[in-house]
């Protein structure tokens, strides 16, 4: 099963481009894609319109305050 993620800012990590759309099939990316005719490549598949969000790889926030058992 195919799900296209669509119409969102994707940050690739690598490049400044803008990309159209993301294609994960099975848990796994298998496609940055560069317009909306990249739908017409995947016919059936669950398309999920992301709107003005944000797609970021393995973003992590790193503020946190870990003290010992006492400290909070």
């Amino acid at each position: 099963m195919t799900t296209l993620y669509w119409a969102a800012r994707i940050q690739d990590g690598v490049s400044s481009r803008n990309w159209a759309g993301l294609a994960v099939e099975r848990g796994k990316v298998v496609g940055l894609l560069r317009s909306q005719a990249f739908r017409r490549d995947y016919k059936g598949a669950t398309e999920v319109d992301l709107g003005p969000c944000w797609i970021w790889p393995g973003l992590v926030d790193m503020h946190v305050h870990l003290r010992e058992p006492g400290g909070e």
